[in-house]
């Protein structure tokens, strides 16, 4: 019996596709783009979408949060900047400083304000949606994560594709139902640069002890675990 090939270019443009359509997406949108592989995935997908026609009227504007909490935080900005102009997607990048006391997380500060940065800049600028890059693996971590820390329904309910409720920052996640090694193989297949953040492998941090530590052990038993946690 053969094995069909999946075509991972094919598989991200329909997941977009189809959200698109469920949720009638257009017009002008604000990409949240770190330069990690994920969001990377998503600019040069979305590029394809406009340059194709698939979302109306679509235009880009990516905004690009520098925490300065990295000594590569000038580079992967000037990347991310680089990869925008040959995709002819408007670039903007905003510098944060974070003042972190003894009682906060550093990844809840800088999220926080990674956050505040997006809803300035959706205020000024003529976008009305956020578009963030989280996939099937960043559900199946904040799931297991609010889990863990006695979250209640509302928190178990995990991350939305796209918000069925007015919210602060209206958001929209087309690639909530793609696993991350089905935007790698997308990545290769379209020879995408991409950053790498070194502080994903401090296992300080709790997501990165669930995704290093906890995701393969749980995989050998439940290697569909990503879906069934969606």
């Amino acid at each position: 019996m053969s094995c069909l090939n999946v075509d991972p270019i094919g598989l991200v443009d329909r997941a977009i596709r189809q959200s698109a359509l469920t949720h009638g997406i257009q017009g002008r949108l604000l990409l949240a783009i770190s330069g990690g592989l994920d969001s990377m995935v998503l600019l040069d997908a979305l590029a394809r979408a406009r340059d194709l026609g698939v979302i109306p009227r679509l235009t880009l504007h990516a905004v690009h949060v520098h925490h300065g909490l990295s000594e590569n935080a000038d580079d992967w900005m000037s990347h991310v900047r680089r990869e925008c102009q040959k995709r002819d997607v408007s670039f903007q990048g905003c510098r944060v400083t974070l003042q972190k006391n003894a009682q906060e997380s550093l990844e809840e500060l800088a999220r926080h304000a990674r956050y505040n940065a997006f809803a300035e800049v959706l205020t000024q600028s003529s976008s009305h949606l956020l578009v963030l890059a989280h996939h099937m693996d960043d559900q199946a971590e904040t799931l297991l994560l609010q889990l863990l820390r006695g979250a209640g329904p509302r928190g178990l309910s995990g991350m939305a594709e796209y918000p069925s409720s007015p919210t602060k920052l209206c958001i929209w996640r087309p690639l909530i139902s793609v696993s991350r090694k089905d935007l790698l193989n997308y990545s290769n297949a379209r020879n995408i640069s991409f950053v790498h953040d070194e502080s994903n492998e401090h296992l300080h941090f709790k997501r990165n002890f669930l995704r290093h530590r906890v995701f393969p052990v749980i995989e050998e038993a439940f290697p569909a675990y990503r879906k069934t946690f969606a």
